[in-house]
């Protein structure tokens, strides 16, 4: 399999309801513990939120496996990589589309949560809200 693109390839596709604001909403990705086996394709994805420009997310490091060290032992005890993406824009009040794709093979999507503020950090993150 090849590489994929935002514009081509297949996205998963989210759609939300919020029932706050924020203006410092964070997306919080957890991807499984795979590594950048071939340096040419880096395990990597990209997001979109509203139909924005996707933007493309490198979470493993680009340092050579037995030279990742802190990073590494960080991906081991939260059994895979994670990346806490500033959002940027404002996220209102109301329905959202969250889209993302995954580029490169070996990469496995465990979960993502948007944080719109208040977030705790906890080793299985926050359990799935139900309640709308």
């Amino acid at each position: 399999m090849g590489t994929q693109y935002p514009n081509t390839g297949p996205a998963l596709k989210y759609s939300i309801y919020t029932t706050t604001s924020s203006a410092s909403a964070r997306l919080i990705v957890s991807l499984g513990a795979s590594h950048n086996h071939d340096p040419t394709r880096w395990i990597k994805f990209a997001y979109s939120v509203d139909g924005e420009e996707p933007v493309t997310v490198r979470p493993v490091s680009a340092v050579p496996p037995y030279k990742e060290e802190r990073d590494w032992r960080k991906a081991v005890v939260e059994n895979g990589w994670t990346s806490t993406i500033e959002l940027g824009a404002e996220i209102t009040v109301g329905t959202h589309e969250l889209s993302l794709w995954l580029l490169e093979p070996g990469v496995v999507l465990q979960k993502v949560v948007l944080d719109m503020g208040g977030y705790r950090n906890t080793a299985l993150g926050p359990p799935e809200r139900k309640k709308v």
